[in-house]
C-alpha cells in the first residue's frame, strides 16, 4: 500500500461514554488516512480495472488536472491529502456535475450546506464548482464530520449519508466501533455501503499506477491572472479583449453560471488565462461593462424566438443565450423565464412595457407595477443608470421642467406622444425604467423651437 494509505487490522481505540456503550475515541487530526483491510475494497478495484476502466481512467485523467491544488488544501487543514479522491467519486473531477439531488461541483454541495460553509450560491454564481473555495469548504465539513466521530472513514460515510444518519446508526447499535462493522440494513442508503469502498480503491490505484496499469497525469490547473471586472461583463466582451475562447473562460470560472460578471457594485475578480490580464484591463471600458446596462426578467411567450426577443430588448441573441447559459439556436419553452441584458434607455420599447398594470391600479393605485413574477429576479438586480441629470438638461437647453401627473391607463409611449418627446427622455429625465403608476410626477422637459 503507498504511504499516505495505511492497512489498519486492530480495531479501534475506544471510551466508555455509558456502561455498555463503546464509541470511537475521536482522534487527533492527522495526515494519515487508516483503514482495515475488507473485501469490498477489492471488489471495487476489479470493477475500476476491468468493466468500468475506461470510465476511470476518463475520471482520473480530469480529476489529476484539480488533485495537486486540492491536495496543497487539504494539507494546509491538516487533513490527510489523499482524502481528495472523495472528489474524485463523487463528481469524476467535473465542476459541472449535478445529482439528482440538486447536489453540484466537484464536492458536490446541496445548497444549504454550501452556505453553511461560506460558498455563493444563487442564480449568478455558484461557488460549488469554483476549484479553491469548494475545496476549502470541503476540508471544513470534513474536519467537522471527524471531531463528530473520530474517524475518518465515519466522516466520509456521513459526508455521502449526512451526519444525522450516521449518528443515529450509532445511537442504535452499540457494536459498530468503525465503518466496517456497519451493515446493510442498518442504512438506508446502499450508496453509503459502496462509497467508502469505492473511494479507498480510488486511492489503492491512483498510489500504486505502475503496478495497475494507469497512467499518471499530474497536470494541475493551468495558471492563471486574477482581474478586477465590473458587473455584467459577459465571456463574450472578455473573449474578444483577451483573445481567449469563451470556452476557456467558462472553464476557467465555472461558478459564473450566466457567463457573465454578477450585478453588484464591488465588480468581480474574474480569472483569464496568464498573460491576459493587461490585454483585457486595456481593452474592456474602465470599470468594465457599460453603465447603461440593466437586467429584466422575460417570459417566453407563443411565437417568441431568441431574435425576436432581442429585438424588442435591444440586444442580441447570443448576449441572451450567454447570460442564460443556453444555445443561441435553443428552441424556447412557453414560460420559461429568461434573464434579458438590456440597454437602459431604449430606442425602440415594446409598448406593452410601459403599460400600468390594471391589477394593481385596482388594488392599490399607490403600489408598485412590476409583476410579482419578475419581482424576484428585480430585487436582485442592481439597474443603476447614470443618465442625464435634470440639472445637466437645464445647462443644455435651459429649460425648466413642466409637471405631469400620471392618469390611471397613462404610459410612457402615450406621455411621450402627447408631449412630443422621445420615450426614452421621458424615462432618462424621471429614473423610471418604465413603469409608472397613477398620481406619480414626472418631468418633462418641452422642446426648444428652432
Amino acid at each position: 500500500m503507498p504511504d499516505e494509505v495505511a492497512d489498519e487490522k486492530a480495531k479501534p481505540e475506544e471510551r466508555q461514554d455509558s456502561p455498555g456503550k463503546a464509541v470511537p475515541r475521536p482522534a487527533a487530526k492527522g495526515r494519515e488516512l487508516r483503514y482495515q483491510y475488507d473485501p469490498r475494497i477489492d471488489e471495487y478495484l476489479k470493477r475500476h480495472l476491468t468493466q468500468d476502466r475506461a470510465y476511470f481512467e476518463y475520471c482520473l485523467e480530469r480529476f489529476d488536472k484539480v488533485r495537486p491544488t486540492m491536495e496543497r488544501i487539504f494539507m494546509e487543514h491538516g487533513l490527510p491529502k489523499d482524502l481528495v479522491y472523495l472528489a474524485m467519486v463523487e463528481s469524476g473531477g467535473n465542476p459541472n456535475a449535478v445529482s439528482p439531488s440538486g447536489a453540484v461541483g466537484y464536492w458536490q454541495f446541496l445548497p444549504g450546506t454550501a452556505r453553511l460553509y461560506g460558498l455563493r450560491v444563487d442564480r449568478w454564481v455558484d461557488e460549488r464548482r469554483d476549484l479553491v473555495k469548494s475545496t476549502h469548504a470541503a476540508a471544513a465539513y470534513l474536519t467537522y464530520l471527524h471531531g463528530l466521530f473520530g474517524d475518518w472513514l465515519l466522516a466520509c460515510a456521513a459526508y455521502n449519508a449526512g451526519e444525522g444518519a450516521i449518528r443515529r446508526l450509532l445511537d442504535r447499535h452499540d457494536h459498530v466501533e468503525s465503518f466496517w462493522d456497519i451493515s446493510r440494513p442498518m442504512l438506508y442508503k446502499d450508496e453509503t455501503l459502496a462509497f467508502v469502498p469505492k473511494i479507498l480503491a480510488t486511492i489503492k490505484i491512483a498510489k500504486d499506477r505502475e503496478k495497475y496499469g494507469v497512467k499518471y497525469y499530474d497536470q494541475d490547473t493551468p495558471p492563471y491572472d486574477v482581474i478586477k471586472v465590473d458587473a455584467f461583463t459577459t465571456f463574450e466582451q472578455i473573449a474578444g479583449a483577451s483573445g481567449c475562447s469563451v470556452g476557456t473562460l467558462a472553464g476557467l470560472n465555472p461558478e459564473l453560471v450566466r457567463r457573465c460578471t454578477p450585478p453588484h457594485a464591488g465588480g468581480y475578480e474574474l480569472k483569464v488565462p496568464r498573460g491576459a490580464g493587461d490585454a483585457v484591463a486595456r481593452v474592456l471600458p474602465e470599470g468594465g461593462a457599460a453603465d447603461d446596462t440593466r437586467i429584466s426578467a422575460y417570459v417566453v411567450q407563443k411565437g417568441d424566438t431568441l431574435y425576436g426577443i432581442a429585438r424588442k430588448h435591444d440586444t442580441t441573441p447570443a448576449r441572451i443565450a450567454a447570460f442564460n447559459n443556453i444555445s443561441p439556436l435553443s428552441k424556447l419553452s412557453i414560460g420559461a423565464k429568461l434573464m434579458i441584458p438590456e440597454t437602459v434607455y431604449l430606442k425602440a420599447v415594446e409598448k406593452p412595457s410601459y403599460a400600468v398594470a390594471k391589477t394593481d391600479r385596482k388594488k392599490n393605485p399607490s403600489s408598485a407595477t412590476v409583476p410579482a413574477s419578475d419581482q424576484d429576479s428585480l430585487d436582485q438586480i442592481a439597474a443603476v443608470s447614470k443618465g442625464q441629470t435634470e440639472k445637466t438638461h437645464r445647462a443644455k437647453t435651459g429649460s425648466k421642467p413642466s409637471i405631469y401627473r400620471v392618469r390611471k391607463g397613462d404610459t410612457i409611449w402615450g406621455i411621450s406622444r402627447r408631449f412630443d418627446v422621445d420615450p426614452q427622455d421621458l424615462m432618462r429625465w424621471n429614473r423610471t425604467m418604465g413603469q409608472i403608476k397613477p398620481g406619480e410626477k414626472l418631468k418633462i422637459f418641452a422642446r426648444q423651437s428652432s
